[in-house]
């Protein structure tokens, strides 16, 4: 080995190659961030959907089994709607009846939406037979945390037997018309700092909606 060579090797890195590691190291360490926070937040995405998606099913499936068995508390003076907005719906469903019992002591339940939550609540009947007396409303129960209906994307509509749409707003007795009611759930989730909806609709038809047997 030369002398010059061995005095090169002696003197160590050069400040030139050492802010070059430095530069490289840096541009080396960002690329791995930028992968791994990529791929924290479509983890984080696809945990918020499923999570939003799964209360969306829930909530339909029981909002639409209850809605098939709306009925009038009072024998058909009273509609099992009484109340339906783009952003609520209030009615009598009795989930509790047998085939044989022909006198329905129904449930009030009203679903809305509050503070960008779907809610339910629901009123016990008093009596023992009709017409009934409702108490208040139970406390209110979340069944979608994220909900992004409203009055211009409502979350309910009706039509009436000959298919044409009803009122956005109505209340009893003019809700005595309904006979399809279209439920149309948007939920808002995040994806990283994006927001994300989808939806998830269905219709649903009263087993007897004008009168107090089903």
């Amino acid at each position: 080995m030369s002398p010059s060579t061995e005095r090169r090797h002696q003197q160590g890195f050069t400040l030139v190659e050492l802010l070059m590691g430095l530069v490289i190291g840096t541009i080396f360490m960002f690329a791995i961030y930028g992968f791994y926070d990529s791929s924290l937040q479509s983890f984080s995405g696809h945990q918020n959907q499923s999570l939003a998606q799964a209360q969306a099913r829930d909530a339909i499936n029981v909002l639409t089994s209850q809605l098939r068995e709306a009925v009038s508390p009072d024998n058909g003076i009273t509609p099992p709607v009484v109340i339906l907005t783009p952003t609520q719906i209030e009615f009598y469903a009795d989930m509790s009846r047998s085939p044989t019992e022909s006198v329905p002591k129904p449930q009030e339940f009203l679903y809305q939406i509050t503070s960008g939550q779907l809610q339910r609540q629901v009123a016990q009947p008093v009596g023992a037979s009709p017409p009934y007396t409702y108490g208040a409303f139970s406390g209110a129960e979340t069944l979608v945390t994220s909900i992004a209906n409203s009055a211009s994307a409502p979350l309910f509509g009706a039509v009436n037997s000959s298919g044409t749409a009803l009122p956005a707003s109505m209340t009893a007795p003019a809700t005595v018309a309904v006979a399809l009611i279209h439920v149309n759930i948007l939920v808002g989730y995040a994806v990283g700092n994006s927001a994300q909806q989808f939806s998830l609709n269905t219709d649903v038809a009263p087993l007897n909606p004008t009168s107090g047997i089903n």
